[in-house]
């Protein structure tokens, strides 16, 4: 599976399981409060005249629906661990529930019992948490088989290109697959280095040391190129005192190493894309 069916068939599907999910807490909400599980029960939930508890719901399928597009929450990143994948989701959350309450207080829900709140803001993240784990095993699965992978050149001595090809190796669920292997064959002139970027295509990953390329021009040379193509540049920080001085340069760790994006995105961090967007509302 390319990005393109990556892109237009998973993470369609993805989003309607989510979403499927507020209906499904709306249920459990419903029957937890009254203590009534009959299907007889939920299926008059549906049928009675609509009420308080499903414009919470539908607001919350058109809010969610925001924040993935925004925040792309249908992906699964190649790079992060799962620690940084989940903060990733517990953020959102947090901005979602907080949007959700301020809607019940300004549209003065009265009819809404605080019970009914409490049990579907719990299933709702239960069902959310549990389908990003199912997700994440699945992208996870598929990029093992080497389908949706993203293509990485490295252009540093061979010490830096052992540890990330063996970073790579023990985590092939990664989708991440390094062009470059041998970096002993690299002479330092920027045909062998052009060659190798070309190789690359829009999305893929550079990752270089700057201390290994033998001249500035070469070095300018390589970044116009790269972005050029599209690719994302990561430069490894190799003196640990420059990573405080690099000012709004925006630091991220690959694999055994810290690096930065040489072309600093604020707005694909998901806290300033999120701040950005309740800024604006």
């Amino acid at each position: 599976m390319n990005r393109l069916k990556y892109n237009f068939i998973l993470k369609p599907f993805f989003l309607i399981w989510d979403l499927s999910g507020f209906v499904i807490a709306y249920i459990i909400a419903w029957c937890f409060q009254s203590q009534n599980f009959s299907i007889h029960y939920i299926t008059n939930l549906f049928q009675s005249n609509y009420n308080d508890s499903l414009t919470i719901v539908v607001i919350s399928t058109v809010l969610w629906i925001s924040i993935s597009f925004i925040l792309d929450m249908q992906h699964v990143p190649h790079r992060k661990s799962n620690e940084q994948i989940f903060k990733y989701f517990y953020y959102p959350q947090i901005i979602f529930c907080l949007i959700i309450l301020l809607f019940i207080i300004v549209s003065n829900f009265d009819t809404l019992s605080r019970l009914f709140i409490i049990y579907y803001f719990s299933s709702q993240f239960i069902f959310l948490l549990i389908s990003r784990v199912i997700r994440i095993t699945i992208v996870r699965s598929l990029r093992f088989r080497g389908h949706n992978t993203i293509n990485l050149s490295v252009i540093a001595d061979t010490q830096i290109c052992n540890k990330i090809n063996n970073w790579i190796t023990k985590r092939p669920w990664s989708g991440i697959h390094m062009n470059n292997i041998n970096c002993e064959e690299l002479n330092n002139t920027f045909e062998r280095y052009s060659n190798i970027i070309k190789d690359l295509k829009v999305g893929d990953y550079l990752l270089l040391d700057k201390d290994f390329i033998s001249d500035e021009l070469t070095y300018s040379k390589i970044i116009m190129l790269a972005e050029d193509i599209g690719i994302e540049i990561f430069e490894i920080i190799v003196n640990t005192e420059i990573k405080y001085n690099l000012g709004k340069k925006q630091i991220t760790q690959f694999g055994p190493y810290y690096t930065f994006k040489h072309r600093n995105q604020p707005l694909k961090n998901s806290i300033n894309q999120i701040n950005k967007s309740i800024f604006d509302f």
